[in-house]
């Protein structure tokens, strides 16, 4: 025999003897194991890597696991999908993961996982979508992300997180969402999401935040939605938005904002939707809201506002909903509502409004939800709901009326749902409403 024929020859053997060699699974965590021979159907024992090769997903979620060994997981080498979630896992040994060259999906969702070795993902290249939430995470290795170079899914909320370093997540350049809610984070880097060119959701809500560097978010220009509600938020840069131009979602709900710069949201050209309820919001600039053309919701609700400049939504040409709800509004301005003809739903409940001028609604033409309970209203104008012809919905309840003039509903062609109960109508009044209403949803 050639000694190139017997060398090939070797080599096919020692291949073959390696594919069909037994994988020694009867050694490895129990529940690995089993879960192993129920996939495979055979015994532990007869169990090959030629087997091993064939998997490509493996749950081991809610089986009770307290530890892994190194090795648990050798041979899977087709293996994408790997689910450890809501086990009683404290750590993971280094090598762990050894092997799963080709695991595109990890979940390590509710363990009791407190720290990471450095480099615990290594060799998982290819690795797209990671959840380590609802762990008990305090702080994490500053190399641990570092070659994760596909990484597009990062859940890290629901642990005990106070700081984070500096790169932790540098060199993640696919990564496009990025999950750190409910952590105990009080600071964070300014360079902290530097060089994320593909992020589009950032979630730092329910944090301990009490103030952001100006720079934090620079060059995150795929950025569509951020969350920093529940944080302990006061105050915040003028520029910290600066060229966010892709940004469509915002939420800085429940914080102790008192007031804003002027120019916060100026470049934020695509925001569709705006969160600004639960503050202690006491008042707006007439530039606040300026050039945010693309918005379509803003929620205001539930903060200290006592009285609003009289352009403060002017160029709002696309807003759908607006909620003013729980405030402190003693009176409006009578243009404050100019202009906003794509407005559908309208919440000024639970103010201090006793008067409303007569043109509030003037050119409201899409207006189709109006809600005005829990003032203090003892008086409408006869003219206030005239060329409305969209509005269906119509809450008055909870107010000080005494009564209403005989056409004030009459140019409300489409309304379904009046509430007028607990005002202060005599029943002849109640008794007119009701044989004029009687083809409605009339409470009075």
């Amino acid at each position: 025999m050639h000694i190139a024929t017997r060398n090939l020859f070797f080599i096919s053997l020692f291949t073959l003897v390696s594919i069909h060699a037994n994988a020694d699974i009867c050694s490895r965590t129990v529940q690995v194991r089993n879960a192993l021979v129920v996939k495979i159907g055979k015994s532990c024992s007869e169990i090959y890597a030629s087997d091993l090769h064939q998997i490509k997903s493996l749950s081991l979620t809610g089986k009770g696991i307290t530890s892994l060994k190194a090795g648990d997981f050798q041979e899977l080498s087709s293996l994408t999908e790997l689910w450890l979630n809501e086990n009683r896992l404290t750590t993971l040994p280094n090598g762990v993961f050894q092997g799963l060259n080709s695991l595109i999906r990890l979940g390590l969702l509710k363990n009791k996982l407190s720290s990471l070795p450095e480099g615990i993902f290594n060799n998982l290249t290819y690795i797209s979508f990671l959840d380590l939430s609802d762990n008990k995470l305090v702080d994490l290795p500053e190399g641990v992300f570092q070659n994760l170079h596909y990484l597009k899914e990062l859940r890290l909320r629901y642990n005990e997180l106070t700081t984070l370093p500096e790169g932790i997540f540098q060199g993640l350049s696919t990564l496009t969402t990025l999950n750190l809610t409910h952590n105990k984070l009080a600071r964070v880097p300014e360079v902290l999401f530097k060089n994320l060119p593909s992020l589009t959701y950032l979630l730092l809500d329910w944090n301990d935040l009490d103030s952001l560097p100006a720079n934090l978010f620079e060059g995150l220009n795929s950025l569509h939605s951020l969350g920093l509600s529940s944080n302990k938020l006061s105050n915040l840069p003028g520029g910290v938005f600066k060229g966010l131009s892709s940004l469509s979602w915002l939420w800085i709900n429940n914080n102790e904002f008192i007031e804003l710069p002027s120019s916060l949201f100026s470049d934020l050209v695509s925001l569709y939707s705006l969160d600004l309820s639960a503050n202690q919001l006491i008042g707006f600039s007439k530039f606040t809201f300026q050039g945010l053309s693309s918005l379509v919701r803003l929620d205001l609700y539930n903060n200290k506002l006592t009285d609003l400049p009289d352009d403060v939504f002017q160029g709002l040409f696309s807003l759908y909903h607006l909620d003013l709800h729980k405030n402190k509004l003693v009176s409006l301005p009578n243009n404050v509502f100019q202009g906003l003809t794509s407005l559908t739903r309208l919440g000024l409940s639970g103010n201090q409004l006793s008067s409303l001028p007569k043109v509030l609604f003037q050119g409201l033409h899409s207006l189709s939800h109006i809600d005005l309970q829990e003032n203090r209203l003892t008086s409408l104008p006869g003219e206030l709901f005239r060329g409305l012809p969209s509005v269906s919905t119509l809450y008055l309840n909870n107010n000080e009326l005494t009564s209403v003039p005989e056409d004030l509903f009459h140019s409300l062609p489409s309304l379904f749902v009046l509430w007028l109960q607990n005002n202060q109508f005599d029943e002849g009044i109640k008794n007119r409403l009701k044989e004029h209403f009687s083809d409605i949803n009339l409470l009075i």
